[in-house]
């Protein structure tokens, strides 16, 4: 293995302020809560990536909670803006 932990910690912090400008910009529309489910996805994976890097495997778990949030984000935005556009359809 390349072992570049370093990397893969530094490449999380522009990834997770992205995820998190582009909520700001996007507050107030429907891609808002999409964006909202991506910053959570990529939240529960630099959260793994972390756990594994330094070998806290015993917090592993606690990752599918902001997986989860990202799911309970996709199901309001999919229920809000894509069912309601279906059955007017």
């Amino acid at each position: 293995m390349l072992e570049l932990r370093w990397l893969g910690t530094i490449i999380m912090i522009p990834t997770l302020f992205l995820a998190t400008y582009l909520i700001i910009k996007t507050k107030g529309t429907p891609n808002f809560l999409i964006n909202t489910s991506i910053f959570f996805w990529i939240f529960a994976n630099s959260f793994w990536m972390m756990m594994e890097f330094f070998n806290h495997n015993h917090y592993k778990n606690l990752a599918g909670i902001p997986f989860a949030l990202g799911i309970v984000f996709f199901a309001i935005f999919y229920f809000k803006y894509e069912f309601k556009k279906s059955v007017n359809s």
